[in-house]
């Protein structure tokens, strides 16, 4: 489902992959959206709504889609379900990220996206960079869970940071997947 381009090192998409696979196993999403941010991204982005003021960050109780500025996204897919196959299909949807006031974004609940969907993020330019992140947001109902895991290359990929889940869940997926 993710796809490799010339900025990433393979190793690092095999791995987000498998992460990504792994979510999909677990939850059996109604749809999956795919964004792949140019560069590496910190932790706290995970659950970040915006800026009130320009200034003071804010992280609701809803959760919101994370304000990633239009110009730093790559790249958006979406995938649903197929109800006959169960497999998954690329189909459009509307883009997660828009230009818009920072204060319009603490109001753009991830739930009023979708019901039953897997949002993963992760970081592009993982060949030069020696870093690379993920992020993820799952959606069931009105629950919402998410979690976020940075990787360091030194010679092979390692976790460095992560918040929402801990090593042992993250070196769980990667077994299962």
């Amino acid at each position: 489902m993710i796809t490799l381009t010339d900025n990433d090192d393979p190793r690092f998409i095999a791995l987000a992959s498998q992460l990504l696979d792994a979510a999909i196993r677990s939850d059996r999403p109604a749809e999956i959206f795919l964004i792949r941010i140019d560069g590496w991204f910190d932790a706290k982005w995970l659950n970040f709504s915006g800026k009130v003021l320009g200034a003071v960050s804010v992280h609701k109780k809803q959760v919101t889609i994370p304000p990633f500025h239009p110009h730093r996204v790559l790249s958006e897919s979406h995938f649903s379900a197929d109800s006959e196959s169960g497999a998954f299909v690329p189909t459009s949807a509307q883009p997660l990220h828009i230009a818009q006031p920072s204060a319009q974004n603490l109001t753009r609940s991830i739930s009023r996206v979708s019901q039953s969907a897997v949002f993963f993020w992760f970081s592009s330019c993982t060949l030069s960079l020696d870093r690379g992140c993920t992020m993820l947001y799952r959606t069931n109902q009105d629950d919402v869970s998410s979690w976020y895991a940075s990787f360091y290359r030194s010679p092979t990929w390692r976790l460095d940071r992560h918040r929402g889940i801990s090593p042992t869940e993250l070196q769980r997926q990667l077994q299962c997947a």
